[in-house]
């Protein structure tokens, strides 16, 4: 992951260091050149700009309107923010685009297709609608939030590790279309509640470590289950599927 998030890096920095930069409204964009369209991406934001940040869909600079299309690795990481509007423009959120604010709630739309890791890491999330054109949760995007419920669209295959960890989430489904979940993605949380995907093969190590469910049943399709997966639980009966 180490690996690929520097490569992930480094091509942000590429693009910003051959491409022409401008600040409008205390939003820093980066023009993407050799494109077909006039397209941008975020890569700063001033604190000076204030708690609450509602990205354009458009911005204009030097005559020309410019469709903002992404959002870079880090650029409104540990500015106070307590409250932000993702247009439909949208398409990319880097990592840790808007980890370490005071976000209690935020809607990821539907034009949104890849969520890089740490995205939202340590806000204070208690409510999140995520993009139903997501396939992957990346490693972290939501760790230590506030979240009590979430709701997992059908278009996610794959939960990264830490995806979900040290929230406050009491009831959880994971639906058929996830074939994969990550160590400890729901790791330290409050699950009473648990119905597992019937197309989950592997759970990982540490999955629903921590949490103080008393029942769970595993379905036929899984047929590994990582150490630790349950540990630190209540469980007084589980369900384990054919061949386990």
């Amino acid at each position: 992951m180490k690996k690929s998030l520097l490569i992930l890096m480094f091509f942000f920095i590429t693009i910003i260091g051959h491409s022409q930069v401008f600040t409008d409204n205390f939003i820093e964009y980066v023009i993407q050149n050799n494109t077909s369209a006039d397209l941008v991406l975020i890569s700063d934001y001033d604190i000076a700009g204030g708690p609450v940040v509602n990205i354009p869909s458009t911005v204009t600079n030097g005559g020309v309107t410019y469709i903002v299309t992404g959002i870079l690795t880090g650029a409104f990481a540990q500015k106070q923010l307590t409250s932000v509007t993702i247009p439909n423009s949208i398409t990319e959120i880097g990592a840790s685009a808007f980890g370490w604010n005071q976000l209690t709630t935020v809607v990821i739309p539907n034009s949104v297709t890849t969520l890089y890791a740490g995205a939202f890491t340590n806000n204070q999330l208690t409510n999140v609608t995520i993009s139903e054109n997501l396939t992957t949760i990346g490693n972290n995007s939501f760790e230590n939030n506030q979240l009590t419920s979430v709701t997992i669209p059908p278009s996610v295959n794959i939960i990264l590790e830490d995806a979900f960890k040290s929230n406050q989430l009491t009831s959880l489904t994971i639906p058929d279309t996830v074939t994969s979940v990550g160590t400890s993605a729901f790791e330290s949380n409050q699950l009473t509640s648990l119905t597992i995907s019937n197309s989950l093969t592997t759970i990982g190590n540490s999955v629903f470590k921590n949490n103080p469910l008393t029942s769970v049943v595993i379905p036929n399709s899984v047929t590994s289950i990582g150490d630790n997966a349950f540990r630190d639980n209540l469980l007084t009966s589980v369900t384990f599927p054919n061949g386990l």
